[in-house]
């Protein structure tokens, strides 16, 4: 389960138990505090839990980083690279292939200088002269 999946959870279980309990917990501010602290303390040792057995939970933050850092375009050249670092690190750690030339090649692309940009663009236009000769 996901952290942020484990908040759901404990605000789940909590109104739960508001709504079942509700005569109970209204009577005793002490019994209402005491299981609101352990559903703290399960929410805090589960979460302990997930990130001790589940080893993707740092690229699962980065991801989450990324795609919040992503809404606010531009994005320098570094934090593009340092995105595909990240990716790399994540499939090699999830033994999957990473292509990762195949990202450098993007990567290379997209954070080439305007000239060069523009000499590719050029050279991928067909002259008219040699289109039509080939007809």
């Amino acid at each position: 389960m996901p952290l942020d999946l484990l908040a759901s959870a404990a605000k789940d279980v909590s109104d739960n138990a508001q709504r079942i309990f509700a005569s109970l917990l209204r009577d005793s501010d002490s019994i209402a505090g005491h299981i609101a602290e352990r559903i703290r303390l399960w929410q805090l040792a589960s979460a302990e839990e997930l990130k001790a057995e589940f080893p993707f939970a740092l690229y699962e933050q980065q991801l989450s980083n990324w795609q919040t850092r992503n809404q606010s375009p531009p994005v320098s050249s570094a934090e593009l690279a340092a995105a595909v670092a990240e990716y790399v690190a994540l499939c090699r750690v999830a033994k999957l292939p990473d292509n990762q030339s195949f990202w450098q090649r993007e990567l290379a692309a997209v954070t080439a200088s305007p000239t060069v940009n523009k000499k590719r663009k050029a050279d991928r236009v067909i002259h008219p002269e040699i289109s039509t000769r080939q007809k």
